[in-house]
């Protein structure tokens, strides 16, 4: 399962955070303070799968919609 890190106050997270929802896709959304990655992260929003760090900031938007067109 994807894993999206973000923080409060981040206008790229409030972005990136609608795209999974509105696109059915399987993302659990984790509050860094809540629950820190397997990695030190310094850039939100950060998209991770099996504790890999796959993109971050706006380009986890582009990162899903090449997911999409690949199938």
């Amino acid at each position: 399962m994807f894993r999206l890190y973000i923080v409060n106050n981040c206008d790229s997270c409030d972005r990136v955070i609608a795209y999974p929802e509105t696109n059915g896709i399987d993302c659990k959304i984790v509050t860094y303070e809540d629950e820190k990655p397997v990695m030190p992260i310094f850039i939100f929003p950060a998209l991770f799968y099996n504790d890999r760090l796959l993109a971050y900031g706006d380009d986890i938007i582009t990162y899903f919609n090449n997911i999409k067109a690949n199938g």
